[in-house]
């Protein structure tokens, strides 16, 4: 037995609301995840202004293994901040209910049920493509811990060991 149309937009306003407390949990960890970035890029900065403060390096001191690890670690450095300052890049956000086309969409829909269908299914399309988006920054964020981690523990070593 099919449900009468008022339960049927009872049960997807709870839908919408659900689906908005999701959207709205993806855009605030994007921000989180952003404002984290900004801090270790922050600190990056901090970090290599401690390492070459100072006496400085002097390449033609170091042995040939030394110079590799230095150059490793400088271009460890190097990846992680252009990783980083591409996950606080510009990014393909979507958002549900395009406010141009809300103006109008009493005239796209017949009934209130229509309405609200619609609407779940523009979270629902926005959702999938804002958790790809985020997702993929997060992975990268995780990877970009780990070569930062690197970077650092090489260029302290090599400070503190000259």
């Amino acid at each position: 037995m099919a449900l009468p149309e008022k339960d049927k937009i009872e049960t997807i306003q709870i839908v919408i609301d659900d689906l908005r407390r999701l959207f709205d949990h993806i855009s605030n960890n994007y921000s989180s995840l952003k404002n984290r970035v900004l801090g270790l890029i922050a600190g990056e900065v901090a970090v290599i202004s401690f390492i070459f403060s100072g006496k400085g390096f002097n390449l033609k001191m170091f042995t040939s293994a030394e110079k590799i690890f230095f150059f490793a670690g400088v271009a460890l450095l190097a990846v992680a901040f252009g990783q980083l300052l591409w996950i606080i890049g510009t990014a393909d956000w979507q958002i549900p209910l395009d406010l141009k086309e809300s103006k109008k969409l009493y005239k796209r829909f017949n009934s209130k049920l229509d309405y609200l269908e619609d609407i779940k299914e523009d979270y629902e399309s926005c959702i999938e493509f804002c958790l790809g988006k985020m997702s993929i920054r997060a992975r990268v964020y995780n990877r970009t811990l780990f070569i930062l981690s690197g970077a650092i523990i090489i260029m302290l070593v090599i400070k503190f060991t000259r």
